[in-house]
């Protein structure tokens, strides 16, 4: 059924013109070409616009939405293909509004490295050479870590840190820091009764995924850069692609280590920048800016992990039944997400603040949206 629905999807693409040389203006200057407005249903000349130019039935599409109304909370819904914003909603909230990506933030850490390492390959960054296989706990790295808790933390390279095969144990396992301890002295199990103190695996040989692990890397790219996370994406990032909402919140500080960016959660953005970044992914780093990101950088952050293919470099691949076996996502709690299929040139952003959602809410919502693709699956 899934290797029939991404069939379907591929021949519905293969003859449509693409748009790989179209990348929206910031908001300021008009934002994302669109065959519709946000929260308004199209004429039915624009329906008729809807199926010629980006292969959308916009009833079928509409769907979708209404699936997504039967979750509680504020929310948006955003859907573009072939560069064309093709549906738009929002309850309790708004184009402008800003959501917390929660984990749908952990990506931007991951292309904050993909950044980092063209940097150190380019001979821009003082010190040693940042590589993939670089073991990060080191004086040069992070010396916050020293001496390391566990003797086999000295084996810990950045790859494992970003693909979450450090043996750093889960935040589901280890729970919140106990009361007076700083966030990222928690991370780095600086007390010997922490249960983060110890690795609950050898280094690259199981998965596990770890908040505590990507508070390593925030901590590794504030030092090898010498910026502030947010500041040093802005400029790289942000900015290039027409991003004008972006705050990211903090931890530690008042005595401890920090305050730093969040990292594994705290991104704060909307429904339409946060495609900008999707749309980015699709492109592979190329923008009307020029080569915002590294092309290579996608290649192995999209790559498969070997202990568990569904994962790459802080993303997510390929993980909702039903869709393109080519999809790769940001995935967050709350079920704020982002999903990119490339062979449709379909982006779908889900974001919102509720707390409650039916059974595989994310299968069904994009089963919907797929539905909506001129010669895709029937809902029927």
């Amino acid at each position: 059924m899934k290797t029939g629905a991404a069939l379907l999807l591929l021949l519905a693409s293969a003859a449509a013109p693409r748009a790989t040389d179209y990348f929206p203006a910031p908001e300021a200057r008009g934002g994302w070409r669109r065959l519709v407005d946000a929260n308004a249903p199209p004429d039915a000349a624009r329906r008729a616009r809807l199926r010629q130019v980006a292969g959308i039935d916009w009833d079928r599409l509409r769907d979708a939405w209404e699936y997504n109304t039967g979750a509680a909370g504020s929310t948006g819904l955003l859907v573009v293909r072939r560069g064309w914003v093709v549906g738009e909603w929002y309850r309790s909230s708004g184009p402008e509004t800003t959501f917390n990506l929660y984990s749908s933030s952990k990506p931007y850490v991951s292309v904050a490295f993909g950044l980092l390492l063209a940097e150190s390959a380019a001979g821009k960054l003082a010190g040693p050479r940042l590589g993939l296989d670089t073991r990060m706990y080191a004086r040069e790295w992070l010396p916050e870590g020293l001496p390391p808790s566990d003797p086999r933390k000295s084996a810990i390279t950045l790859r494992q840190l970003l693909t979450m095969t450090s043996g750093i144990p889960s935040h589901n396992d280890t729970g919140e820091p106990p009361a007076g301890a700083g966030p990222y002295e928690f991370a780095l199990g600086k007390d010997a009764r922490w249960p983060t103190a110890r690795l609950a695996s050898d280094p690259g040989t199981t998965w596990s995924y770890s908040n505590p692990g990507v508070s390593h890397l925030v901590l590794i790219h504030r030092r090898a850069s010498g910026q502030d996370l947010r500041e040093y994406l802005r400029t790289r990032l942000f900015l290039p692609i027409g991003m004008s909402h972006f705050d990211w919140l903090e931890l530690g500080g008042s005595g401890h280590l920090g305050p730093h960016r969040q990292g594994y959660s705290g991104l704060l953005t909307t429904a339409r920048d946060h495609a900008r970044f999707l749309y980015l992914a699709l492109q592979r780093g190329r923008w009307s800016t020029g080569q915002v990101v590294p092309a290579d950088y996608y290649g192995w952050a999209l790559a498969p992990t070997p202990v568990k293919a569904d994962y790459g470099a802080l993303w997510w691949r390929n993980r909702v039944p039903g869709t393109p076996a080519d999809t790769f996502q940001t995935g967050g709690a709350r079920n704020n997400h982002g999903w990119v299929m490339p062979g449709p040139e379909l982006i779908v952003v889900r974001l919102g603040d509720g707390e409650k959602y039916p059974e595989n809410f994310s299968e069904e919502l994009l089963r919907r949206v797929q539905a909506a693709l001129v010669g895709g699956p029937s809902t029927h």
